[in-house]
């Protein structure tokens, strides 16, 4: 059996679809055993890709769609990596205010972080994709103090130590600190946003020419079938073993939380009209200059 190396960018519930093609053993199923790990940072994951010590990765077509905006004002030859398949077309970040901030608003509304403080995720894209929705709600992002307290471990210990009214995480970590009494989700950047090409799998167009690339997009297209048509219980149950201290209950919140939004089609493919999405959020945030063509 062969060793298939799967890489990601950020560990997530989010990424339901890539975490249950080696947790539910369809990539066994195609004779591929693999083995998984999260990176630090995209030149890590892009080296690792790069040098052949990994495969496959999850990351998004707005690194790329930077990388492509730089090509003529330095020295960069397009990007090395194809991003050859979906994992989910919506943006994955919840907002959660604290219990006592959420009783003082009551009815939230975007308006309601001005003035306010939100540890926030920095990665760029999550960013960019918060304050484009921001901007859409008609707030006045200057008048919110972003929090960049590290990874979401670290976000949240931040948050416990009452370092912000509002922390911007993915599932399950908010959901978990809802079921703690910590925490009350008052938005998802997604559901304003509509449909944007987010995350996605990447690899070398070497790589995707060859058999365990078949043999892997084989066990994907069935992975996204199978979260289609599973309950959310069974796929929380396959799920537990990576995310050791979130609950079965939470987990299973946080990923029909995932299916009711849409976040996860059957089609593996890229649309254009997410992809279009994005070109709107990047030069909104001036991570692109100038639109990036789907072809």
């Amino acid at each position: 059996m062969q060793t298939i190396q799967l890489l990601s960018l950020r560990h997530s519930a989010f990424y339901t679809p890539y975490l249950i093609t080696f947790v539910a053993d369809f990539l066994k199923q195609q004779g591929l055993n693999a083995i998984y790990r999260s990176v630090a940072n995209v030149n890590e994951l892009e080296s690792a890709l790069i040098s052949g010590e990994a495969h496959v990765a999850q990351s998004a077509v707005g690194v790329s769609m930077r990388q492509i905006a730089m090509v003529g004002k330095e020295q960069h030859s397009l990007p090395a990596l194809l991003h050859f398949a979906q994992i989910n077309q919506r943006d994955g970040f919840f907002v959660a205010a604290s219990p006592q901030t959420a009783l003082a608003v009551k009815d939230f509304n975007w308006k309601h972080l001005e003035h306010k403080r939100i540890i926030a995720d920095h990665l760029f894209q999550p960013m960019a994709t918060l304050k484009y929705v921001l901007h859409q709600q008609a707030v006045k992002v200057s008048r919110i103090e972003f929090i960049d307290a590290g990874n979401a471990e670290q976000s949240m210990q931040s948050f416990l130590a009452g370092e912000a009214e509002y922390i911007h995480l993915q599932g399950p970590y908010p959901q978990q600190l809802v079921a703690d009494g910590k925490a009350v989700i008052v938005a998802a950047v997604g559901e304003p946003l509509g449909n944007i090409a987010y995350s996605s799998l990447c690899a070398t167009t070497d790589w995707l020419a060859s058999p365990m690339a078949s043999a892997f997009i084989t066990a994907y297209k069935a992975a996204l079938h199978y979260v289609e048509e599973t309950s959310t219980v069974i796929l929380a149950q396959q799920l537990a073993g990576q995310f050791g201290n979130i609950t079965l209950e939470t987990l299973a919140k946080t990923i029909e939380a995932y299916k009711v939004s849409g976040s996860w089609s059957l089609n593996a493919c890229i649309p254009e009209d997410a992809f279009e999405c994005a070109n709107r959020v990047f030069l909104f945030s001036g991570d692109i200059t100038s639109a990036i063509e789907y072809d």
